[in-house]
């Protein structure tokens, strides 16, 4: 049985086979399987070792780019209409316990290190109660509302860390923030 069971679409296989290889550099194997079409755009990948999760996965994704020196936290990415939107704002006192969620799934997903790149924590938000929905190990489809909006955005990001280029710093553009 491999460590990581990761299925994806067609449309995927660029970034699926990337995370793969991010993987496998970290001494775990990989089992890839391949769909023309997913549950409604909604499943991505699974992990082997699955992390519990809430039925309902949420409309909102946190980005976590993990780097060589560790986690870096951008803007929430909510859904709007037919689209995605970042950055959402959350509240310091909502915030610092996803991060805290988010870090603790990633590291104890992962035999340390994690491997670096982007993921996406997707959860949902009632109130002050947090769901976590799951944990996409790539850049997918909400992080298209990172382009032009964040600097730089997460599908850089992802390459960056792939060839472990430093990423120092996560801004959003002064013309979104106004």
């Amino acid at each position: 049985m491999a460590d990581w069971l990761v299925v994806g679409t067609v449309a995927q296989r660029r970034a699926v086979e990337a995370f793969a290889q991010v993987v496998r550099a970290a001494g775990q194997s990989v089992e890839l399987r391949w769909s023309e079409a997913d549950a409604g755009g909604e499943r991505v990948c699974s992990f082997a070792q699955p992390l519990q999760l809430c039925e309902t996965p949420g409309d909102l994704w946190l980005p976590v780019v993990w780097t060589a020196k560790g986690p870096l936290y951008a803007e929430v990415i909510g859904r709007e209409g037919e689209g995605y939107r970042q950055p959402i704002h959350l509240r310091d006192e909502q915030r610092q316990p996803l991060y805290a969620l988010a870090r603790h799934c990633l590291v104890t997903q992962f035999a340390p290190p994690v491997p670096t790149g982007v993921y996406l924590v997707q959860f949902a938000l009632t109130g002050s109660d947090l769901q976590l929905g799951q944990i996409w190990p790539f850049p997918a489809e909400p992080a298209l509302a990172s382009l032009g909006v964040q600097q730089p955005d997460l599908f850089l990001c992802h390459w960056l860390c792939l060839n472990g280029t430093p990423i120092l710093d996560l801004k959003i553009a002064p013309l979104v923030t106004a």
